[in-house]
């Protein structure tokens, strides 16, 4: 059966020259088209509007009439089974509370496994229920939750654009991301660990977007609500490309390309898909080198 990982493998040759030693290309082909996105809905509701995964569903699939780069489906989390992760490229955790344990591991251990991860804030992300239960897979302890005064609101400010994940907003100062009110955050532990990096703060200082490196994954945490509860980010032109790049990016469809010119000796790494097992690598003089 062809999944997205499905991966295809050739080389390229010129006819012989007095420079024998660049004759020969090898290639990887990596079917990345479509990405498939399992979200875990925390607070379902009956009413469209007001269900935790209404515009978030919106901006992974703006045209549901044709086939898209990203593939949504939407459980709640009593739904969730380990097995739905055989075939996911990313979880998106939308102000989930509570989960069984057997169900956290899988997660935790799938993104050890290279899988991508989004957790988003809401009623739900408690300092109680989150630091036990998600305690694996969070990128910051939980403090508690901030609630601002009517007349007071933050901001998204020192937003990392060279990151991959937020690299649509290098070049746009005036993005309307910058423009949306949050009245509401998850209050984190704002010391960064070693695999721990802020990518984004609000303009009082709190961390708005965190990410930890797990194993081989990816964990994005964001630390408003991904609907308009706590925040008029969902209303903002500015939401469809933040949601798309960081759901590419956690699936590992934002490939940087490899450098046409390397020195002698220079490290340079390579992406391996998730479920590799061995790697093979073959070294210009014909020796093959085994990796585990």
């Amino acid at each position: 059966q062809l999944l997205d990982k499905t991966i295809d493998h050739g080389t390229v040759e010129i006819s012989a020259d007095k420079l024998p030693g660049d004759n020969l290309f090898s290639f990887i082909l990596q079917n990345n088209s479509v990405t498939k996105v399992l979200v875990v809905n925390g607070a379902p509701r009956s009413i469209p509007h007001l269900d935790e995964a209404f515009f978030l569903r919106a901006a992974l699939q703006p045209d549901r009439q044709r086939e898209d780069r990203i593939q949504t489906s939407i459980v709640k989390s009593d739904e969730f089974s380990p097995t739905q992760l055989e075939y996911t490229d990313v979880v998106i955790l939308a102000n989930v509370g509570e989960m069984e344990l057997h169900q956290v591991q899988a997660i935790t251990q799938w993104v050890e496994n290279g899988g991508g991860v989004l957790l988003t804030g809401g009623d739900n992300t408690t300092a109680s229920i989150w630091n036990k239960t998600f305690q694996g897979l969070l990128p910051l302890p939980v403090r508690g939750q901030r609630v601002l005064e009517k007349d007071r609101k933050v901001y998204w400010s020192s937003v990392d654009a060279s990151h991959r994940a937020l690299e649509p907003f290098a070049s746009l100062p005036d993005a309307s991301l910058y423009s949306a009110e949050v009245h509401k955050y998850v209050l984190l532990d704002a010391v960064p660990t070693k695999n721990t990096t802020i990518l984004a703060r609000f303009t009082d200082g709190s961390p708005a977007l965190v990410e930890r490196i797990l194993g081989l994954g990816r964990i994005l945490m964001m630390t408003t609500t991904i609907d308009r509860d706590w925040s008029s980010l969902p209303f903002k032109t500015s939401f469809l490309p933040l949601i798309q790049q960081m759901t590419l990016y956690l699936g590992r469809r934002l490939v940087t390309p490899r450098p046409r010119n390397l020195l002698v000796n220079q490290q340079h790494t390579l992406p391996a898909i998730r479920d590799a097992q061995d790697v093979q690598v073959l070294t210009p003089d014909g020796r093959s080198i085994e990796l585990q």
